[in-house]
């Protein structure tokens, strides 16, 4: 891996860090954060491997305690209803990547990338969800339908993480052309 990679990886790891800490509380479950906006981003500009490494350094940084997360950190965040939420960055960061490379020859670029980010958030809303669902019904025993979840999980966050999308489409895509990334 090239040094201007590590570097962008770590950009993106430190961007993660940021857009835990601007956050809009929610009332049922979570907060909104600008988290999706830099997967969204980092999936659209690095290669699947960086956005991996990005994702994964945030993730373990966040394990081994440093207070990263929205909720703070360590192993106790396993035990945080959204947990899934950030299992789901790191799962499809670098399948969004993936899949936009893929995409991005065979579609115009905007098409591409939008596709890319309808996917990426189907992977974190999904991941979210049936994490949040199993530990609210098997390990905390606070019994709620798999409707409730969908609801308090996915469907309250997806306009705004549409807009997300709405605004990482035009900003990579500008990078890109500017930068002449591909």
């Amino acid at each position: 891996m090239k040094a201007k990679q590590l570097v962008l990886a770590a950009l993106f790891c430190a961007l993660m860090v940021v857009g835990a800490y601007l956050h809009v509380p929610m009332p049922v479950v979570g907060s909104i954060t600008l988290q999706t906006l830099f997967c969204f981003l980092c999936a659209l500009l690095l290669p699947p491997s960086s956005a991996l490494l990005a994702m994964g350094a945030y993730l373990l940084l966040g394990l081994v305690g440093l207070p990263v997360f929205t909720f703070g950190g360590g192993l106790g965040s396993f035990a945080q209803v959204t947990f899934g939420f950030i299992l789901g960055f790191a799962v499809a960061t670098p399948v969004g990547s993936f899949l936009y490379r893929r995409l991005q020859p065979r579609l115009k670029p905007w098409l591409a990338a939008a596709l890319t980010g309808l996917c990426e958030i189907a992977i974190i809303d999904m991941l979210g969800a049936a994490y949040g669902y199993v530990l609210l019904n098997v390990y905390l025993g606070r019994a709620m339908d798999i409707w409730s979840v969908l609801w308090n999980f996915c469907l309250l966050f997806l306009p705004v993480d549409l807009l997300k999308l709405a605004v990482a489409v035009p900003v990579a895509l500008r990078v890109q052309r500017s930068l002449r990334w591909r």
